[in-house]
């Protein structure tokens, strides 16, 4: 995902706008340059239960949003595997996590709730 940065905290806690919002991220490397666009794959470090972390979303489009502190997602159910592996697509770009629980329908829109996502910068 592409994610132009707005502002930094020192406390490697980042400030950033995507194609699907503004939220703030924990930057995992260097710290970036302000104003700049990186390219960054995005993790969610604890595993998310369904119907609690995770819930059908009334909304049909991709969002990436920092409300008060919490980060929501929406995006489409892509995978669940059978150890909870778990592929949320939001746009072009996929966001893996792990899960437990009674999965959603592969394809549903779904909205993940997180306090913390991890941003990775990735060349290509």
């Amino acid at each position: 995902m592409v994610v132009h940065i707005k502002f930094i905290r020192d406390d490697s806690k980042i400030f950033c706008s995507s194609p699907f919002g503004s939220l703030t991220l924990k930057w995992i490397d260097e710290k970036p340059t302000l104003n700049k666009d990186y390219h960054v794959e995005l993790e969610i470090n604890k595993t998310l239960f369904w119907n609690k972390d995770i819930s059908l979303s009334e909304i049909n489009d991709f969002t990436i949003n920092d409300e008060n502190g919490t980060i929501v997602i929406i995006g489409q159910l892509e995978s669940v595997e059978d150890d909870g592996y778990t592929v949320l697509r939001v746009g072009e770009d996929i966001i893996p996590v792990i899960t437990k629980g009674d999965p959603y329908i592969i394809g549903s829109m779904i909205k993940i709730t997180v306090d913390t996502i991890f941003a990775y910068p990735v060349s290509y």
